[in-house]
């Protein structure tokens, strides 16, 4: 099984409220890694 797919797994449980705050730090995670790509380019 991936990553993706525990995740998808764990998550698929919660209650909406949790499952925003799970959308809401993935999202960070995004920016954060494109940021640190970015960065790292330079």
């Amino acid at each position: 099984m991936t990553t993706a797919e525990q995740i998808y797994h764990t998550v698929k449980e919660l209650p909406e409220l949790a499952l925003r705050e799970v959308l809401d730090f993935a999202e960070f995670l995004k920016k954060k890694n494109k940021r640190e790509a970015l960065s790292a380019k330079e």
